[in-house]
């Protein structure tokens, strides 16, 4: 009889550690995807266009990525929240050099869990993970402009 409540405990922190660690794996599964996403989705030649944004057009592409993750809302307490620069999805960045020029998409989550399927919720704490993306590709160019 002393052992069942040390038994629930136990078990109780496998569900914790478990939770916790499944938070990890989908936090960074989404921001792979979304930083591939958010590359190949403005990625194309263009002509200059006043209405449409490449920045903007990235961070509601990784936006919609990260919200097709149900397990996100499940795992982290408020869902996640982007942690790049700026409180932004994605970050985009290039090197100068020959054509083509080389791009660089990164995405950034934060999830903070709480081992939400333990029946004490705030038991063993919460925890913070972070999930980083990066996609390389070749930056855009439209004509005349490089």
């Amino acid at each position: 009889m002393a052992l069942t409540p040390v038994c629930a405990l136990a078990v109780a922190f496998v569900t914790w550690a478990g939770n916790a660690g499944q938070a990890q794996l989908a936090v960074t599964l989404a921001a792979q995807e979304a930083a591939t996403a958010a590359a190949v989705c403005c990625d194309s030649p263009r002509p200059r266009d006043a209405a449409y944004d490449r920045s903007t057009a990235r961070q509601l592409t990784a936006e919609a990525v990260i919200a097709a993750r149900p397990s996100l809302d499940r795992l982290c307490t408020g869902g996640p929240q982007p942690a790049g620069p700026h409180g932004r999805w994605t970050a985009y960045t290039t090197e100068p050099a020959d054509e083509p020029r080389i791009a660089v998409v990164t995405a950034h989550i934060v999830c903070t869990t709480d081992g939400a399927a333990t029946p004490v919720r705030g038991l063993f704490g919460t925890r913070t993970v972070h999930g980083h993306g990066t996609h390389i590709t070749t930056a855009p160019t439209t004509e005349g402009t490089p």
